[in-house]
């Protein structure tokens, strides 16, 4: 039995370790198996698992990503740099293989996925591979895609701004730190808990030197933040060292305690801390006094400054106030401190005398030229140009160079003034240069906040941004409040016209401390205002508020010049926050506005002062007055046709906007489908004053057709123009972003169909919110898609799709080919293009052009038969008139709209423009398809562009369409059969065709 037993027992000693292994192996398959899916779980759930696997603990940006990235030390990796410049930190690793792998992953599982989650983790790939460019394209089409179906999607927003914090590293790209900012806060709007947004705000916000904001923002994040590490990074942030700005009346203590200890050394390092502060000293308080004891205590710190500047103006000053001339001295000094202090009328008597006085001192009339001239500006500003450039030709031979700083800042801010913004700025510069070389570093920002204007008159949007942020970063050391705060409202003013005004808004908040009572001129009371407008934007509610106790500011303000145009701003910007329902008798509030922008004949504003009217009376349901009100919005706009360009296109939105609530309050009143239509057909034009094409007399044929759409208040119009007559159509709000084509098609084109049967030819005008929408792709009948059905082409709106051009002609014509221009390094050269141009040319042409650039392009263009353009296009969505096609080693050599424009190009059947995003809107609110549109305004028949970025390799699909195109095929059909073939149908998918019926 023991045997047995001890068999049986050392049997089972055997046994049981296996048996233990057995269980631990299946707990651990168990376990691992539970793990994998898990994992897989996550990775349906989350697509960027993956990145966030492969990233680990590295880190390639200090911006943050969503989900769930774990935090790392910052990887500093050099990617090589385009010929001519020097590296810059990339944006991505360069040899992480893993990381590759995961991105490429992504990229081909997602690359065309409709589905958010997908796309915004496919931007996350390409930023963390280094394409921040590509990651912005995703994210900001995604942005667009949300606020038109009317939601924010926080993580879209946050990576975007991270995306956009990235690429602000590269040396041309500084504008895209207030852009991070805008995104940053809609995202923490949008989701307060969203850490990622929080953090790329706060870094948005140190980054653009906004100290105080940073820090709380900082401070904001710590406390939110979960992880030990990515708040004890915030923690360090919030406790870094900020200097705080200079003030003055620290500073003017410290020269008049200096003074009083009578050591020059004191002297000296008190006046290096602010010359202007010390000067101030000198003049309003020393040279006042007829006492003995302080003039000579002003010629002790004269003599300060002048070892300081190395100029000796200051004390020729003194010597002739204790001398005979001291009368004259101490009239400039009296003229010197009210100019000083902006009481304009007060000085100018003064100055007017001393100039005159023949017998003045050569110190005295210098500074008194010198200020008369900068009185002058507003009432005579040529001839105080005129004065100050005398004045200063003779100082650059003198040995005053502070006088000549000083006159040349008031030369440049009259050159601003006069439009010459060329000039302006070589002034500008020259005067940073002289006031920075004689000590005076406390006007440095505003010569930068000057030359940064001037930058954006000429253009150079990067130039600008560049100036604007030396401004903002070098504003402590302006000494004078206002002049500090000038800074931060022009910064805010800048931002408002670039459509960021939580940016705008985050600059006016940080100037709020220096707005003090003591500042009793129209800077403070501008600085209200536009605060009022800036939150007005960002909470509709909350921007009244800010103009309680605004008429207090108004009545301290001394020039009556001033008062009269302050009075004007401040009923403007009632009348425009007026709508915000914050409080009762907004109507009059908008009456009052209107009729002081009537007096004034600024016409601009009338059409959104008429817009806020109509809109308050439609809302009391006094609709027939609202319609009058929209109508004289309407006339107010069409009587601008000299308009600048960007405020053309801006004001097209306006138009917009007037023509769908005046038709919302045509429908209330019961008119009829032609009287709508004959509003809405004006609703997309874009004032042209060149535009060759007229809308065309006579009867559509039979098998022709137009739908035209309009978005109103509650819905979406739509009208069917046939032969027969006009049929209105009343259709849901706009279609949410994330609705399939079918959805689509089964709100804007089902309901159509009846009026479309026996149609063949089908012109489409979008509406605002469809410009974009792929009309042909949407299904139609019988699986086939609204492309396949008609001869589709889109029209910018009534006016060109009515239009009726000569017919297309076939057989050989004349071609001109713009085809990878040199466009000295600016961007990289297009080999498919120049592949495409060459199969152009040995098709059927009856002559073929190639211009180098884009002025020789003009003298070809006239009289041909056909145009390519395979170029770079640079769209400029703030100011989209200035949208071009890069075609020339500098912006001389381009291609703009402006010449576009000014080419007759009537004898032009197809222009193709084989060009990233050439169908594309340039404009965030312009109405209109800015880079298709001024073909068809110089008389082109038809237009066709690429709706997203073009690959090199994709422009082939641009030659088929010329080959059949210029064999006779219209352009409706050539791409209707390109559509067809497998091998051309994905380019064909994002083409769109400009054209009229008979095209």
């Amino acid at each position: 039995m023991r045997v047995t037993l001890k068999a049986a027992t050392g049997t089972a000693n055997h046994i049981r370790p296996r048996a233990w292994r057995r269980v631990l192996g299946a707990l651990l398959l168990l376990t691992l198996v539970g793990a994998a899916a898990w994992r897989s779980s996550s990775r349906a759930r989350d697509p960027r698992w993956e990145l966030v696997e492969a990233v680990g603990r590295k880190r390639y940006f200090e911006a943050r990503l969503a989900g769930g990235f774990r935090y790392g030390p910052l990887i500093d990796i050099q990617r090589a740099a385009p010929p001519g410049r020097s590296s810059a930190p990339t944006q991505g690793p360069v040899r992480d293989w893993a990381l590759l792998a995961a991105g490429a992953h992504l990229k081909d599982r997602f690359g065309t996925s409709l589905n958010l989650t997908d796309r915004t983790a496919l931007a996350a790939a390409h930023l963390l591979l280094g394409g921040a460019d590509e990651s912005i394209a995703i994210l900001e089409t995604l942005t667009k895609e949300a606020q038109a179906a009317g939601h924010s999607d926080s993580t879209a927003l946050s990576d975007l701004a991270a995306s956009y914090l990235v690429r602000a590293e590269r040396p041309d790209h500084a504008e895209d730190l207030p852009a991070a900012l805008e995104h940053a806060s809609q995202a923490a709007e949008a989701d307060p808990g969203n850490r990622e947004a929080l953090f790329n705000r706060a870094l948005a916000l140190e980054r653009l030197h906004l100290a105080g904001e940073a820090r709380r923002a900082w401070k904001e994040v710590a406390a939110l933040e979960s992880d030990e590490e990515w708040r004890g990074e915030a923690e360090r942030r919030a406790s870094a060292p900020i200097s705080p700005p200079g003030d003055a009346r620290i500073l003017r203590d410290r020269v008049v305690s200096a003074l009083d200890s009578g050591e020059a050394l004191e002297v000296d390092a008190a006046v290096r801390g602010s010359v202007e502060v010390a000067r101030r000293v000198l003049i309003s308080e020393l040279l006042l006094d007829s006492n003995a004891i302080p003039l000579q205590r002003a010629l002790d710190l004269a003599r300060s400054i002048a070892r300081v500047t190395g100029d000796e103006s200051d004390t020729d000053l003194v010597k002739e106030r204790m001398g005979r001339e001291g009368e004259r001295v101490r009239a400039l000094c009296e003229a010197w401190t009210l100019y000083e202090a902006r009481k304009r009328a007060a000085a100018a008597p003064l100055v007017d005398s001393l100039v005159a006085d023949r017998f003045a001192p050569g110190i005295v009339r210098l500074w008194s030229r010198y200020m008369r001239n900068a009185l002058l500006q507003n009432k005579d500003l040529a001839r105080a140009v005129a004065d100050q450039e005398r004045l200063v030709a003779e100082l650059r031979r003198g040995r005053y160079r502070v006088v000549l700083g000083r006159s040349l800042w008031a030369l440049g801010i009259m050159l601003v003034s006069k439009g010459d913004s060329a000039r302006a700025l070589e002034t500008l510069t020259e005067a940073r240069a002289v006031l920075e070389s004689t000590g005076q570093q406390e006007f440095v920002p505003y010569m930068d906040l000057m030359r940064a204007e001037a930058f954006t008159e000429l253009g150079n949007d990067v130039l600008a941004s560049e100036a604007l942020l030396t401004s903002l970063e070098g504003r402590s050391r302006l000494t004078d409040p206002a002049r500090r705060l000038a800074v931060l409202v022009s910064a805010s003013q800048e931002s408002a016209r670039r459509q960021q005004p939580r940016v705008a808004l985050a600059f006016l908040d940080e100037g709020r401390p220096d707005a003090r009572a003591d500042i009793a001129e129209s800077l403070p009371l501008q600085w209200v205002i536009d605060t009022a407008r800036a939150r007005e934007r960002v909470s509709p509610e909350s921007g009244l508020s800010d103009l309680k106790g605004a008429d207090g500011l108004l009545a301290k303000i001394v020039d009556s010049g001033t008062r009269e145009r302050m009075a004007h701003e401040l009923s403007v910007a009632r009348a425009e926050l007026s709508v915000s329902r914050a409080a009762g008798g907004t109507l009059a509030a908008v009456r009052a506005g209107l009729e002081t922008t009537q007096a004034r004949q600024a016409g601009f504003r009338l059409p959104l002062l008429r817009l806020n009217e109509g809109r308050l009376l439609a809302e009391e349901g006094r609709f027939s007055e609202a319609a009058v009100a929209f109508e004289a919005g309407l006339k107010a706009l069409e009587a601008g046709p000299d308009l600048p360009p960007d405020l053309a296109y801006s004001l097209a939105s306006r138009s917009h906007s007037l023509h769908g609530y005046l038709v919302e309050c045509l429908w209330k009143l019961g008119a009829s489908a032609e009287g709508t239509l004959a509003v809405a057909s004006r609703a997309y034009r874009v004032p042209s004053p060149t535009q060759r094409w007229k809308p065309a007399d006579g009867a559509l044929a039979a098998d022709e057709a137009v739908v035209a759409y309009l978005e109103t208040p509650a819905h979406v119009a739509a009208w069917v123009l046939r032969s027969s007559g006009v049929s209105q159509f009343t259709l849901a709000p706009m279609p949410a972003a994330a609705e399939s084509l079918g959805q689509v098609s089964a709100r804007l084109i089902a309901p159509l169909r009846p009026r479309l049967s026996g149609v063949r030819r089908l012109v489409v005008v979008p509406g605002e919110g469809l410009r974009n929408l792929p009309f042909g792709e949407l299904p139609y009948a019988d699986r086939k898609a609204v492309a396949d059905s008609f001869d589709l082409s889109l029209a910018p709106s009534m006016e060109f799709a009515m239009a009726r051009p000569p017919a297309t002609r076939g057989g050989a014509s004349r071609i001109v080919i713009l085809s990878d221009p040199a466009t000295g390094g600016r961007a990289p050269r297009l080999p498919g293009a120049a592949r495409e141009a060459a199969e152009i040319r040995a098709l059927n042409w009856a002559g073929v052009e190639s211009p180098p650039d884009g002025r020789e392009w003009q003298r070809a263009a006239h009289g041909a038969g056909f145009l390519y353009i395979g170029a770079h296009a640079k769209l400029d969505p703030r100011r989209p008139s200035r949208s071009r096609f890069l075609t020339g080693p500098d912006e001389r050599g381009d291609l703009t709209l402006d010449a576009i424009r000014g080419t007759d190009l009537t004898s032009v059947s197809l222009v193709v423009l084989a060009a990233c995003r050439s169908a594309d809107d340039a404009g965030k609110n312009a109405s209109g398809f800015s880079l298709a549109l001024p073909f068809l305004d110089s008389g082109a028949h038809a237009a066709i562009g690429y709706v997203h970025d073009l690959e090199d390799s994709d422009g082939a699909a641009f030659v088929e369409i010329l080959r059949q195109v210029g064999a006779g095929m219209p352009p409706s059909r050539a791409l209707r059969q390109l559509r067809r073939a497998p091998k051309w149908a994905r380019a064909a998918a994002q083409m769109r065709l400009f054209a009229p019926l008979s095209m």
